[in-house]
């Protein structure tokens, strides 16, 4: 394009300088040709950009992340005219489309259309626009370009999912065999003082036969439980203060994170308590399949706007008797640090996994005796960095 608007201005200072100097009839059409051709190409460039049509769709809006799903994408000529240069662009950074080329240029005969049945693959949880981003519209003679921002752009809900992770890089193996929330001699310990139904995840041990038997399904014992959680897993739902699509991504992160320690802890049968702030301070235990399912919810439908922090939270509630306290932050302040410092003395095993860009102020504090941090960056993979090799 920019090799044309050269030598159109070019040519268009060579016939003006001609038609001064010599006239005739020659020069002078070649003048408003010149001259008259840009104004021509310009106008069909607008009438195109008014006309111009993408349909697109897909088969569901509420999706899970990885997950792949049918998408159909359409362009239309209904004119009368030719339209000679169509370049469309998709959204490409938080989904992926198969078969289909971001750099190809379409052309369209009166009446054409082309169409292409594809697979679109959604990568990371959060709302965000999938599909056909814009197109980039050329005139005939390649001088003048108009963007087209597609107007109906679909919009995906993107459920987040539970990685299994075999080897926890944040360390619970030296307590994990002594904390059995599960396990048959908890069942033994404790009277039950209620039935409820049972729920896929349930130890099988904990069904009453004869209650199942004459309900005709299957009901499990309620049991008090004395002990005290082993360890608090502490996500910080405060805002990261990014925006678009550089906000999605840090939150995919710290969503996936903060469901595979959880899932690793339940797998592992210790106890847990979840802390996070929405409208207010919550504490979620997860003793059962229930409890990690009402933690996913939570996570699936949190936007990240609440009003207390990590240091917050941990300084309100972190200080209980728990043997571990694991914290999920995108921000790692020197607050922070004191507050888990403070706790650390008293003989706790403190864990941050920040997810974010690393610097020296973070290093810093490496050295303090309780304190591990664990660093993921904005370009890692979460389960490249939690889930140890071994």
């Amino acid at each position: 394009m920019r090799r044309n608007q050269i030598l159109l201005i070019v040519l268009m200072v060579v016939t003006a300088v001609l038609t001064s100097i010599r006239g005739g009839t020659i020069t002078y059409t070649l003048f408003y040709f010149v001259w008259g051709a840009p104004i021509l190409s310009g106008l069909y460039l607008l009438y195109v950009y008014v006309r111009f049509r993408i349909y697109q769709d897909i088969e569901r809006r509420t999706l899970v992340k990885g997950e792949k799903v049918p998408y159909t994408f359409q362009l239309s000529n209904h004119d009368i005219i030719t339209y000679t240069s169509v370049r469309v662009r998709f959204f490409d950074r938080l989904s992926g489309i198969e078969g289909i080329e971001q750099n190809k240029n379409y052309s369209f005969t009166p009446g054409q259309s082309y169409k292409k049945e594809t697979i679109i693959c959604v990568k990371y949880r959060g709302e965000y626009s999938v599909g056909v981003d814009r197109a980039e519209i050329m005139d005939f003679l390649h001088l003048f370009k108009m963007t087209y921002r597609y107007p109906k752009s679909i919009m995906v809900t993107v459920l987040p999912i539970i990685p299994h992770y075999e080897n926890l890089a944040v360390a619970v193996e030296e307590y994990a065999e002594n904390i059995n929330v599960n396990s048959a001699r908890h069942e033994e310990s404790y009277p039950d003082v209620e039935l409820r139904k049972y729920i896929t995840g349930d130890s099988i041990r904990a069904v009453n036969w004869k209650a199942s038997a004459r309900g005709r399904e299957l009901f499990t014992r309620k049991y008090i439980d004395e002990t005290n959680p082993a360890v608090l897993l502490l996500a910080d739902f405060s805002s990261t203060g990014l925006n678009g699509e550089d906000k999605i991504l840090i939150e995919d992160k710290l969503i996936e994170a903060n469901l595979g320690i959880a899932d690793y802890l339940y797998r592992k049968n210790v106890t847990i308590d979840t802390l996070f702030c929405d409208d207010e301070i919550k504490v979620l235990p997860i003793y059962s399949k229930a409890g990690m399912d009402n933690f996913y919810n939570i996570c699936a439908k949190n936007s990240f706007n609440a009003r207390l922090g990590a240091p917050e939270l941990l300084y309100e509630r972190g200080r209980g008797a728990y043997v571990q306290v694991i914290i999920v932050t995108h921000k790692i302040s020197e607050e922070l640090m004191k507050v888990a410092v403070g706790i650390a003395s008293k003989g706790r095993l403190i864990n941050i996994v920040h997810i974010g860009d690393d610097s020296l102020t973070d290093r810093m504090w490496e050295d303090n005796t309780g304190v591990r941090i664990t660093h993921i960056l904005s370009e890692q993979e979460v389960g490249d960095v939690l889930d140890r090799k071994v």
